[in-house]
């Protein structure tokens, strides 16, 4: 009885060792991967409001602490690309797109059909870089939807011939696939987010020491760094503000909440707190 709990314990210990073995390198990975997305994010968030990456004075663990700006981005953006990948799975697991077109009636208006998600792909990316040439860096969203379908579409293009796909493996394909994507995407959260916290800041009363005096200002908070806050001043400009200068923040306006359809439509409905 005591050799075999002892021979369990150590068969334990040993799934438990390869397991860490296994883990250890790629959680390396991950953390790499993980700050360079910080700084891809950090310097779409600094292109936006026309701040030079070179001239912030922040520092290494500012950009490596934006991942929890980013990261529920891609959270939201991985869900539904998981979503279309088990669609297009279960589509495969009942027929293939030839059994489908074959099977038919009519077999030229199927494969039409089945084709027009992918021809309409490409006019989005098509209307989409028209657009910002159009409207220039004004319609700056249109030009990277556009960018990433563009690319998205060139691969699917060139992996598509059978001999080209045959000379790279799996995993070659899917990184020459994603991760462009992922850059463009990731520098593209970071313009969103600048220009959302940019329009709609947080406003504090701030208490300032200066040289021999203190005083309070209002202050548009954009983001928080290690040693500095990224705010908007009463001229409306991006200002870089000391925060071992402030001594005191109050909160002035408190950010609004969806209160409910029957709250919008007749304040008597609406529940306290709200």
């Amino acid at each position: 009885m005591t050799d075999s709990s002892s021979n369990t314990q150590t068969n334990e210990i040993a799934k438990i060792s390869f397991f860490i073995e296994k883990i250890w390198p790629l959680s390396g990975i991950v953390a790499a991967v993980s700050i360079i997305f910080s700084f891809i994010h950090d310097w779409g968030f600094y292109y936006e409001l026309g701040i030079s990456f070179a001239h912030a004075p922040t520092s290494l663990s500012d950009h490596v602490q934006s991942w929890l700006v980013w990261l529920p981005s891609v959270i939201v953006a991985t869900i539904i690309l998981l979503v279309f990948e088990m669609l297009g799975r279960r589509i495969k697991l009942s027929k293939n797109k030839d059994e489908v077109v074959n099977s038919s009636v009519n077999p030229s208006k199927i494969k039409k059909f089945i084709n027009s998600p992918w021809n309409l792909i490409g006019i989005t990316g098509i209307v989409s870089i028209s657009i910002w040439l159009i409207f220039g860096n004004s319609a700056a969203n249109s030009f990277y939807i556009g960018l990433m379908v563009c690319w998205m579409l060139f691969s699917v293009w060139v992996f598509g011939n059978p001999k080209s796909s045959a000379q790279h493996s799996v995993v070659l394909k899917g990184c020459i696939l994603l991760a462009p994507l992922t850059i463009f995407a990731i520098f593209f959260f970071g313009q969103v987010s600048a220009r959302e916290l940019s329009t709609h800041p947080s406003l504090y009363r701030a208490g300032i020491e200066l040289s021999n005096e203190s005083q309070y200002i209002n202050i548009a908070l954009i983001r928080s760094f290690d040693e500095w806050l990224l705010i908007r001043n009463d001229s409306n400009n991006v200002a870089w503000l000391r925060i071992d200068r402030i001594y005191s923040l109050e909160l002035l306006e408190q950010r609004k909440t969806f209160p409910g359809l029957l709250c919008v439509l007749n304040e008597r409905f609406c529940l306290p707190n709200v």
